[in-house]
């Protein structure tokens, strides 16, 4: 299984796996942690839209349809440009796994 966790608004120091000074205990969060993968050295950006497509597509995110993201799930686009895949579609067709979101999308009304 493969589980991606996006949070918003999250700081540094708020999940105690990372740091034992997190004033919230979460021992579900810290059991995944437990017996999975923890990345340790990772970078995003100062907004939501722009970090999730730089973690479902791989790109960065002036890379995308609109540099700085698409917000509005009315538009008939996304950020992904053309034939580009998400990290959902590689998973799905070049290793046969079964892919959902759930939770905020934030990347325009057409999901690639």
């Amino acid at each position: 299984y493969i589980i991606l966790i996006v949070g918003d608004d999250v700081g540094q120091g708020d999940i105690p796996t990372y740091f034992d000074s997190s004033a919230v205990k979460m021992p579900n969060i810290d059991l995944l942690a437990d017996e999975g993968l923890v990345f340790t050295d990772t970078h995003s950006t100062p907004l939501c839209a722009p970090s999730r497509y730089v973690l479902l597509s791989g790109n960065y995110q002036h890379r995308g349809r609109i540099a700085k993201g698409t917000w509005s799930i009315f538009q008939n686009h996304n950020q992904f440009r053309g034939q580009q895949k998400s990290i959902a579609s590689a998973l799905r067709d070049g290793a046969g796994y079964h892919t959902a979101i759930f939770g905020k999308w934030h990347l325009g009304g057409k999901v690639p």
